[in-house]
This record gives structure tokens, C-alpha cells and sequence, in this order.
């Protein structure tokens, strides 16, 4: 293993300096305080070193600034591009939030939602029984309003249109559960259709439906 390298002699006087091999690293090895003493002391040298001198301490100089000037802009660029990722981010997060509150279906009142199923049950000739008020939900985003739903279908067809038409009002309105027998019609509805119609003797769809209204808070 080779020795270590001595550490560089500093240059104090001008017989150190071979102005054919100075090098500008050789400049932080100058003492100038007792450099600028033996040019005084040897004026006849002083001109044929001072120009080189000056034009390497000039470079070294400016090599030395645009040095600094260079990591100094290096760093501000890193930090730009990183706060610029962050307006990035956070005008994709914000374009992507936009565009789910526009998907989101128009929010109804508790009145709204209750005259919607009843214009939907009169078109399908749903016979409506009652409404019982259902456990509701409260959250920081979203409200629900639940509603049980208690009616009779003449057929299949008619309960299958009032369901479809139920899932596709374009209404934050969803059907939460069904359940549903062939029978007679509750009495309270045999008597209004017996008055329509004279049949106390029809079979019936009877049925039970959970349905909630979402009211978004966004």
C-alpha cells in the first residue's frame, strides 16, 4: 500500500510558483500576505507573475461562485418541482372530486321522497297500505331517510315495473330489502278496490319494501 500523499505545500513566495504547471486549485494554497511581500521585495518579476496570478484568482474566483450559484439553483429547482408535483396532486384530487359531486344524483326532501314513490306505486297501480317511518342515518357526509313501505301488486309485471322504476328515477333513492306473499288483499285495500271494481276475491302480490333516500352533504 503506497504512502499518503503530503498535504500541499503553501506557496508563500514567488520561487514556489511555476506559473506553466499552476493549477486553479493551487490558488487555496497561496499565502498572498507574504506572496504580495516578496513580489514587493523582487519589482523586476512582480508584471511577468501579477498577470497570470490575477487571471487564474479571477477564474478561480468566478469558477468558485458559479460553483455555489449552481447548487444553489440545482436546489431551488428540486424544491419547485416537488411544490409544483404538490399543485399537481392536489388539482388532479380536486378535478377527480369535482367530477364525483357532478355524478352524484340530485338529493330529494323527505316529502320529495315520499310523493316519488307514490307517483311511481299510482303509475304501476301499486296499491299503497302504509308508510311506517324507518330508522334514519346521520353522517358527516351523507344523511339517510329510510321508509317501510307496506303495499299490494295485481301481478309480477306490475311489481317488477315498480321496482325498476324505483332503481332508475335518477334519484339518490336504493331499495333495501323486499319480502312479499300471493294472497288476498288486506282488507282496507279489498275495500276501496271492491268499491272500484265489485271483486273482494282477487289474489294479490302483498309486499313489504325497505327504501332509503341519501341526502349528500358535499
Amino acid at each position: 500500500m503506497p504512502p499518503p500523499k503530503p498535504p500541499p505545500q503553501k506557496i508563500t513566495n514567488l520561487r514556489q510558483i511555476d506559473i506553466a504547471k499552476l493549477d486553479v486549485k493551487d490558488l487555496q494554497n497561496i499565502d498572498y500576505q507574504k506572496l504580495l511581500k516578496d513580489v514587493r521585495k523582487r519589482p523586476d518579476t512582480a508584471i511577468s507573475f501579477a498577470a497570470p496570478i490575477l487571471a487564474l484568482f479571477i477564474c478561480f474566483n468566478m469558477f468558485t461562485k458559479f460553483q455555489a450559484e449552481q447548487k444553489s439553483l440545482s436546489r431551488k429547482i428540486k424544491e419547485m418541482s416537488a411544490k409544483a408535483k404538490q399543485v399537481d396532486d392536489y388539482n388532479a384530487a380536486q378535478a377527480e372530486f369535482d367530477n364525483f359531486k357532478k355524478a352524484l344524483p340530485p338529493t330529494i326532501t323527505e316529502n320529495e321522497f315520499l310523493n316519488k314513490i307514490t307517483d311511481l306505486a299510482v303509475k304501476n297501480d301499486i296499491q299503497i297500505e302504509s308508510y311506517v317511518p324507518g330508522q334514519s342515518k346521520t353522517d358527516p357526509i351523507y344523511d339517510i331517510t329510510n321508509i317501510n313501505l307496506v303495499a299490494s301488486a295485481n301481478d309480477f309485471n306490475a311489481m317488477g315495473h315498480f321496482i325498476s322504476d324505483i332503481e332508475n328515477s335518477g334519484l339518490a333513492i336504493r331499495i333495501n330489502s323486499w319480502s312479499g306473499t300471493m294472497g288476498a288483499r288486506t282488507q282496507s285495500a279489498a275495500n276501496r278496490r271492491a268499491s272500484q271494481k265489485g271483486n273482494m276475491g282477487e289474489l294479490v302480490i302483498n309486499f313489504r319494501m325497505d327504501i332509503s333516500s341519501v341526502t349528500f352533504k358535499l
